[in-house]
């Protein structure tokens, strides 16, 4: 792991107090229905210098977690807070020398729980979706450096993909994997936002469509090229970032996923089985990314999914507002019976800054 013994209090001292917290009092209850709901949510997400992940123990800034919701909070008028947040992460950054995956409230830079492309790709995805032509100048220069050294620890050049046998942190950040999909969607993500922003690409020339191709089993995408199992993450990313473009394959990647049940009883599950995890961090939290229900990747999956299917996808979209407004605020994830998750010392987290989602979905299918 690659983390500070302070960081590694810092976060896990949140979560441990606040879940002997909810254990006692429940979650923060917010009124109103589901949109209601989500928009006092995202609302206190920000907390004056940036939009935290969470209300509950996850009040760093990720920059994963920002940049899946950044497109979604401009079109809510959050065109201020995402700037200030981007400044507030790119000082921190800056400071530290290094863009990592998380800045913690105290302003530490920590990787969660290793080096991840996925860190610096949504940083430039944040960045491009937000404007930031000003935040970017500004710091063209730290950015380069990052750039290259992003491109020095993940790539591959002989083989033409991401390194094999090194452990990444991702989206799937307890799981062990070797040149994952996602890790090379991510690579794939970063060259594309490279070209929007006019920064560098050290991946000119790369034919990322083949790259892709390789994991592609004739109807759905794998995890890795050691797996055969069918990874739910695995077959939202290229699409959700375009790295992949074609509607067939996105119709058949989601009929796989939907056969697999993996969107059952709600989107989005992981995996059907439990995949090897990091043995510690599957002991505090088991089948914490195993078998689980997470609801940013079913935020992703009913985005995708609008694009094909926008029927089915309302269907979800409801059955995540009954549960909004069942527990009364928006919760990271759920176990295979809807309960919230919950281990000996985890508490699923609440208050997630993942509404803005919802509400920029929910404003999408009203519209069509």
């Amino acid at each position: 792991m690659d983390i500070s013994p302070l960081a590694w209090l810092e976060e896990s001292g949140r979560m441990v107090v606040r879940a002997a917290r909810v254990r006692l009092d429940g979650f923060r209850q917010y009124p109103g229905d589901a949109r209601e709901i989500c928009s006092r949510v995202v609302r206190d997400c920000w907390n004056g210098a940036y939009l935290q992940t969470s209300t509950g123990h996850f009040t760093s800034f990720f920059s994963r977690d920002f940049g899946i919701c950044a497109p979604h909070l401009m079109k809510l008028g959050y065109q201020k807070e995402v700037l200030r947040t981007l400044e507030h992460a790119m000082q921190r950054y800056l400071a530290a020398g290094r863009i990592a995956t998380t800045v913690t409230p105290s302003g530490r830079v920590v990787d969660i729980y290793a080096y991840g492309p996925d860190s610096l790709a949504f940083l430039l995805h944040s960045l491009r979706v937000a404007d930031a032509q000003d935040l970017v100048a500004f710091h063209r220069e730290f950015l380069e450096k990052e750039i290259t050294r992003c491109h020095r620890l993940v790539w591959d050049a002989e083989r033409g993909q991401v390194k094999s046998g090194i452990f990444f942190t991702s989206m799937k950040d307890h799981a062990k994997r070797s040149s994952s999909l996602y890790d090379n969607v991510m690579v794939a993500f970063t060259a594309r936002n490279l070209d929007a922003l006019g920064l560098p690409n050290p991946w000119k020339g790369v034919d990322f469509d083949a790259l892709v191709e390789r994991f592609w089993t004739g109807d759905h995408y794998l995890d890795d090229l050691q797996s055969s199992h069918i990874a739910g993450d695995a077959n939202i990313f290229p699409f959700w970032t375009e790295v992949v473009k074609s509607r067939k394959k996105l119709k058949s990647a989601l009929s796989v996923v939907r056969e697999a049940g993996l969107d059952s009883p709600l989107p989005l599950r992981y995996t059907n089985e439990k995949p090897k995890h990091l043995t510690l961090l599957d002991k505090f939290a088991p089948n914490y990314e195993g078998t689980t229900v997470w609801a940013h990747i079913g935020m992703l999956y009913i985005e995708v999914l609008a694009t094909v299917d926008p029927k089915l996808a309302r269907e979800h979209l409801g059955r995540y507002a009954r549960l909004i407004e069942k527990y009364r605020t928006f919760v990271e994830l759920f176990a295979p019976d809807e309960t919230p998750y919950r281990s000996l010392f985890y508490y699923a987290d609440e208050g997630m800054l993942w509404a803005a989602m919802f509400l920029g979905i929910s404003q999408a299918l009203s519209a069509r």
